[in-house]
């Protein structure tokens, strides 16, 4: 019985000498990546809606959307090509002698 410990115990310490090994040294099992770890930068999206008074759809071409762009990525401290318009509607005034309501809703 002595002998047959003494077996089993030389086995299991061969066993955790070649796992040892394995994950050590990787063994190319995939336990170990040998490449440069990269830095993993959060990013976050952000949707907002803003309404411009006294602007239309008909008038919000190119460069006042580029200028729209611009000013939202300067005040949030981003890149311009970081902020994208994903729709622009009309709104209309809710009360009848509040013409000066009227503008357009931007989503972003």
């Amino acid at each position: 019985m002595k002998g047959s410990r003494k077996v089993v115990l030389w086995i299991s310490v061969g066993v955790a000498i070649i796992i040892a090994l394995a994950l050590g040294l990787g063994l190319g099992l995939g336990l170990k990546d040998d490449s440069a770890a990269a830095e993993v930068v959060p990013t976050f999206v952000l949707a907002s809606d803003v309404k411009l008074d006294g602007m239309t759809k008909a008038a919000f071409t190119s460069d006042p959307q580029l200028a729209f762009r611009t000013g939202m990525a300067s005040t949030l401290g981003v890149a311009v090509d970081d902020i994208t318009i994903t729709a622009y509607t009309d709104e209309t005034a809710r009360r009848r002698r509040s013409l000066l309501a009227a503008g357009l809703k931007v989503e972003f």
